[in-house]
């Protein structure tokens, strides 16, 4: 996050892009596990695209939050890279 808040240039635009490809993308590796064993494999397809739409207002709520903010400072947009 402090990398992605002050890159001025592509340099550590893409440290920033490494970094949170390794330690980012854990979160939906997780989800099919995670489900599987609270609920069963009955269904497993259904609960699994239930607990991504059920992320989505998270993951689209920066958009919002760029056009109401336009030029602040808002850790959720540098988290999705908006």
């Amino acid at each position: 996050m402090v990398i992605w808040s002050f890159a001025t240039s592509m340099g550590p635009i893409m440290l920033f892009s490494i970094i949170y490809g390794f330690a980012g993308s854990w979160f939906l590796s997780l989800i099919p596990p995670v489900v599987a064993q609270m609920f069963g494999t009955e269904g497993f397809a259904t609960l699994v695209g239930f607990v991504v739409l059920t992320n989505s207002p998270g993951r689209l709520s920066p958009l919002l939050l760029k056009n109401t903010f336009a030029r602040a400072n808002c850790g959720p947009l540098y988290v999705n890279g908006m």
